[in-house]
């Protein structure tokens, strides 16, 4: 049989109410006991088992009484009269209990010395043995295993002694030099208790310890005239899950084995007892259909989000206006026109001195030192495109493109009235280089109205100017043109008309000299 160690101070399986005082030894189980003198102070613990058994502790010359319950069973305790102090005595011990749930239960009813003069003592609680259930989950289990268990293999000659009350279980087992003892268990740790010193050979104690033939480890204590009681002698480290031997040997004076302490494998599969099978049985079988309901209902859930999946793949995106304007890349008319890969332009374009869109008009007699530009060859066609922005997308879309027949950018007007009534090209400041040809090819344009300054053949009359000019011309320059004469070139001067030979527009256009 597996007996589980509770150690008194495991308050998460033993529970106290009322006045408790904490205490304890190197005679006690962890060095820890667990006290009260409190009328009404209660221990409880509940476990799934078939036995179990509390040990503990008395003081002399004190007088306590108290009742044990288990399941509702109630055993009268009285401590007995003592002259020195008894450990590891069982306070409560249960006979063979079915396998199912228990709770032991203690409630003291008063504690006083047992004789006048004397000061009252206690009953010390120290740890808890129980037979844990046969299907319950070992996890977090620590089997106690006494000196006297059938599963410790001794070998050689082995001394028991039964007459110290500072042993568990008042046995232990003492072997001289070459005996030894074997353990086979299933465990993932395994830790030998025992006493050390006062050896009849006055000889130092030590021993070996080896696990699965491993390389053994060596215990050595150095000689004492005095006992120490509950010693570890060996503790491996955390073992595989699976079988193992332990071998202990003695090397030299005595190797006293008191207890011996391991972990079982920890087991997650519980088995039900048979008495718990009918009656979840039932529930088994529903909670089997009500699982199979729920993998089909899951299955038609995800059924249901895949062909969602696949329309919705199919089915054309809206357009979903953009969060902000992207950036494009614009092309101009010319170069979407070309068959050639188009080259960028930067969005938006750099304002261009030859666009015909100019960001400003430049008055080419603003300065007094600058001479009017020489007139560029026209251009005969110019496209230009037009492009709406749409508010909902931030897309730049073309929309339009038109084509326009320029007329030659000059600062002049583009024709002069004569006193004839017929028109005629005016001449060109610094000379186009057209042959008559090409300017009787020139179209006709209508004047291009712009901000240059427009003369007429009486704004600027020379003072050698012909005596029939008109008397009431102004003499003066307008308020833009330059003051100063000496370093800018003069305007040329058109002869009045009158008398002379009139020019047809296809003519080429007189050469006058200044």
């Amino acid at each position: 049989m597996n007996w589980v160690i509770i150690d008194d101070r495991s308050t998460s399986q033993i529970t106290y109410t009322g006045l408790w005082a904490g205490g304890g030894t190197t005679n006690h189980y962890d060095n820890t006991a667990s006290a009260s003198r409190a009328a009404g102070a209660t221990m409880s613990f509940s476990f799934s088992g078939t036995a179990v058994s509390l040990v503990g502790s008395l003081d002399p010359n004190t007088s306590c009484k108290g009742a044990f319950s288990l399941d509702g069973n109630v055993t009268t305790f009285s401590s007995p009269a003592l002259s020195a102090p008894l450990n590891h005595q069982a306070l409560f011990t249960s006979v063979t209990l079915p396998d199912t749930e228990h709770t032991l239960s203690y409630t003291l009813s008063s504690c006083s010395p047992s004789s006048s003069g004397d000061s009252s003592g206690y009953v010390w609680f120290d740890y808890i043995l129980y037979a844990p259930s046969t299907n319950a989950s070992t996890n977090g289990f620590v089997y106690f295993l006494d000196d006297s268990d059938s599963r410790l293999q001794y070998t050689g000659n082995w001394t028991v002694e039964t007459t110290r009350d500072q042993d568990f279980q008042l046995t232990s087992h003492g072997g001289a030099e070459g005996c030894s003892f074997q353990l086979a268990f299933e465990g993932t740790y395994v830790s030998v208790h025992g006493r050390v010193g006062n050896d009849s050979l006055n000889t130092v104690t030590q021993a070996s310890f080896s696990i699965d033939g491993a390389t053994p480890v060596t215990f050595s204590s150095p000689y004492q005239s005095t006992i120490s009681y509950n010693q570890p002698l060996f503790q491996s480290n955390n073992l595989a899950q699976g079988k193992h031997s332990l071998v202990a040997t003695s090397q030299s004076g005595k190797m006293w084995v008191d207890y011996v302490l391991l972990k079982p494998n920890p087991t997650t599969n519980i088995t039900l007892p048979d008495a718990e099978k009918e009656h979840t049985s039932v529930g088994v079988i529903a909670g089997a259909a009500g699982g199979g309901a729920l993998v089909m209902i899951l299955g038609l859930v995800l059924l249901y989000i895949f062909r969602r999946r696949i329309f919705k793949a199919r089915r054309p995106a809206l357009s979903r206006p953009l969060s902000r304007p992207p950036n494009f890349l614009v092309f101009t008319s010319r170069e979407m026109n070309d068959s050639s890969q188009p080259a960028a332009t930067t969005y938006p374009p750099m304002p261009s001195s030859t666009s015909i869109h100019s960001s400003h008009h430049r008055n080419p007699f603003e300065s007094p030192f600058e001479t009017p530009p020489p007139s560029p060859r026209p251009m005969s066609h110019i496209t230009a495109s037009s492009s709406s922005n749409d508010s909902r997308t931030g897309l730049l879309t073309a929309t339009k493109t038109e084509t326009k027949i320029a007329p030659p950018p000059s600062p002049w007007s583009s024709s002069f009235a004569s006193s004839s009534g017929h028109s005629r090209r005016a001449p060109s400041l610094g000379g186009d280089g057209d042959s008559v040809a090409d300017l009787k090819r020139r179209p006709q344009l209508a004047p291009v109205h712009d901000d240059t300054l427009s003369i007429t053949s009486s704004t600027y009359a020379p003072s050698n100017a012909p005596s029939h000019a008109p008397s009431h011309a102004p003499s003066h320059t307008p308020s833009h043109a330059p003051s100063q004469t000496s370093s800018i070139r003069p305007l040329p001067v058109i002869p009045p008309e009158s008398g002379a030979t009139t020019y047809s527009g296809d003519d080429p256009p007189p050469v006058y000299s200044l």
